[in-house]
């Protein structure tokens, strides 16, 4: 499941960074976005709580990964979403603060 796969590049990424390598870090950050998208991708209009955490997750691993443009293009069009709950809505925006300005 993309889940589980996302988890485990998170965790590679995170032992990449401890070791100071920071484009291994980045690669693995990247892929788990990929995969936490595809995964919230298939979640139901009834699971909004969920959506929107991941969703907020997948913002979050964009910047981790380095790819400023597509965590400022997903976490705007996340903000549009109706069913975006505010903690998640709060999260993205501090991401989108953290980004150097375009």
């Amino acid at each position: 499941m993309g889940y589980e796969r996302s988890l485990a590049a998170i965790t590679r990424a995170e032992t990449a960074l401890r070791a100071g390598q920071t484009a291994v870090a980045r690669a693995a950050f990247a892929e788990a976005a990929e995969l936490q998208a595809a995964w919230v991708a298939t979640l139901g209009a009834d699971r909004p709580r969920t959506r929107s955490v991941y969703t907020a997750s997948v913002v979050a691993l964009h910047y981790k990964a380095g790819d400023f443009a597509r965590a400022r293009r997903l976490g705007n069009e996340a903000l549009s979403q109706p069913w975006l709950m505010g903690h998640s809505a709060a999260r993205i925006r501090e991401v989108l603060a953290a980004l150097p300005k375009a």
